[in-house]
């Protein structure tokens, strides 16, 4: 209460109520629901916060970069589709999660040591396939408002 500070860690909730079980109660003098309005307000914040994180431009990261350059080299190559090529850019040029950049690596570790461009390119495909599967799709997230929080149940440490 005297720093204004909310913690939302439990590990450090857990370390500051931990207590042996003779320590008497005691029950301090505030207004609960002027801390819970506080409470609402950092959690609304912290959403806000990371939704402005996740709204800033992502880079890409060095793998894809580097295949990227590889793959526009094989743009007039008659061993591989156009289409394919132009495709695997694209997916390529968009942030990968870290599941996508991993399997990408080995798919590119995989070319530099066989040099089957195929096998890459739909390694490309399969690995953005994979990891479309397990992301959260952003466009039918909904942003939280107030309302959208209730008091399950509360209690207060004093000290």
């Amino acid at each position: 209460m005297n720093s204004g500070r909310i913690l939302d860690n439990r590990f450090l909730i857990t370390n500051l109520i931990a207590c042996s079980p003779d320590t008497p109660r005691v029950v301090g003098d505030v207004n609960v629901f002027e801390i819970q309005e506080k409470v609402l307000d950092d959690i609304l914040h912290s959403v806000q916060e990371q939704e402005a994180i996740e709204a800033a431009p992502k880079i890409l990261d060095p793998i894809q970069q580097t295949v990227i350059t590889l793959l526009r080299g094989y743009l007039n190559s008659p061993l591989v589709k156009r289409h394919d090529v132009k495709d695997a850019i694209r997916r390529l040029s968009e942030p990968m999660t870290h599941t996508a950049i991993r399997l990408l690596r080995k798919a590119f570790e995989d070319f530099q040591q066989k040099k089957d461009i195929m096998t890459l390119v739909k390694s490309i495909r399969a690995t953005e396939k994979r990891s479309e599967n397990h992301s959260f799709d952003q466009g039918q997230r909904k942003s939280l408002k107030r309302e959208d929080l209730h008091l399950v149940c509360f209690d207060f440490v004093w000290s």
